[in-house]
């Protein structure tokens, strides 16, 4: 593997030589400017280099000069600058760490001495950059989370509010219901409530468990053999496609491996999955789920001759909250999470979940998974 890009900086062709071999022969890419504006442009190119060996005493200008270039740029800055002079005064060498250098190396040099400092610079700065990374994804997860909560926020004040108007309004007009009137109207309002209670019970579910797995949860997996899974989720909605005359299939793949799942969280996602496409799909239509495998990997695929999305919208189908905007998907009862939890809980497993969807045709989601014996996902601790 190659190692760091090194630019040395130094007017003298015999030093540039030396240093060359010395750094070549230990597996750096180095590149060689005689002069502090051919160091510039280097410096500011696209192909910027990774630490920099820089003379003092330079013939336009002194390396002191080019360093407090470098480090007054934000896209440079963080490129380590490490001296190398024959000026061993201490006036020089705090001089040299004043202009923004990390260390100072005098010469004639030391070959061990130019190697062990430069695997150091190395060293902590590839741990800055791992921290900055991690900084990043943690700021990242942040403003998710801030997102959510937000999200949260406007759910609680918007989706709840009109079950809580159903429940108080019927329990209301329950007070005024007399004994004689109750047996014909009163059951009516109780299955009204209860069904208010329901749909504030499963939004509230739902923004649990996508505020749990946001925030980092694990699963517990096992070994399954992926079309008996498959079939028994299939099952649970045999009697809700008769309710609307659609064909429910299932094709199976007879090379389907098992995979490593945990079996009551990807129960959720089928079942989100499942009952979409019969809730999309008008009356005497068809909803197929199909298993495949190939290179290692098995796909499920969920495809329905509904309705389709819209292709403005297909980019932010698996985000919280959202709702595709067409009235025929409005008018259809569900908290705009459901997706979201798929797609989370299906990359908790190292896959992907995938969609196509064209208006009047109906849509296809697809999951793909790694087989039993690849990236099997954590075990809950």
């Amino acid at each position: 593997m190659t190692k760091a890009d090194l630019l040395i900086v130094d007017d003298s062709t015999t030093n540039l030589s030396l240093l060359s071999g010395i750094l070549g022969e230990n597996g750096y890419v180095v590149r060689t400017v005689e002069s502090g504006y051919d160091a510039l442009e280097v410096v500011f190119s696209k192909n910027k280099p990774d630490l920099i060996m820089m003379d003092v005493v330079l013939p336009d200008m002194s390396g002191y000069d080019v360093c407090e270039q470098i480090k007054a740029d934000e896209a440079t800055q963080h490129i380590p600058v490490v001296f190398i002079s024959a000026l061993d005064e201490t006036a020089d060498i705090l001089r040299a760490f004043e202009a923004g250098g990390v260390d100072y190396v005098t010469k004639p040099v030391n070959r061990l001495e130019v190697v062990a400092r430069i695997e150091n610079q190395l060293t902590l700065l590839a741990q800055r950059r791992e921290l900055e990374e991690h900084y990043r994804r943690e700021l990242d997860r942040y403003e998710y989370v801030n997102q959510m909560r937000e999200r949260f926020v406007h759910s609680a004040t918007h989706d709840l509010k009109n079950p809580l108007h159903l429940i108080s309004g019927y329990a209301s007009l329950l007070l005024e219901v007399d004994g004689a009137e109750y047996d014909e109207v009163g059951h009516k309002y109780v299955n009204l409530i209860l069904e208010g209670a329901n749909k504030m019970k499963m939004l509230v579910a739902d923004m649990l468990d996508l505020a749990q797995m946001s925030t980092g949860s694990y699963i517990n997996p096992s070994r399954v053999a992926l079309n008996g899974f498959i079939e028994s989720c299939i099952s649970n909605f045999s009697i809700m496609a008769r309710q609307k005359s659609i064909t429910l299939d299932f094709v199976r793949s007879p090379d389907a491996p098992a995979v490593f799942i945990d079996t009551a969280r990807f129960e959720r996602v089928m079942d989100n999955l499942i009952s979409n496409a019969i809730k999309y799909t008008p009356n005497g239509g068809e909803v197929e789920i199909s298993t495949a495998a190939a290179q290692g990997f098995v796909v499920i695929a969920v495809r329905d001759t509904g309705s389709g999305i819209p292709e403005d919208d297909i980019p932010h189908v698996f985000e919280a909250f959202y709702r595709v905007r067409k009235r025929e998907h409005r008018d259809i009862d569900g908290t705009g999470l459901g997706l979201s939890i798929a797609k989370a809980i299906v990359e908790m497993h190292n896959g992907q979940l995938e969609l196509e969807s064209e208006q009047g045709v109906g849509s296809e989601f697809r999951i793909i998974l790694p087989g039993w014996i690849q990236n099997q996902p954590k075990k809950k601790r």
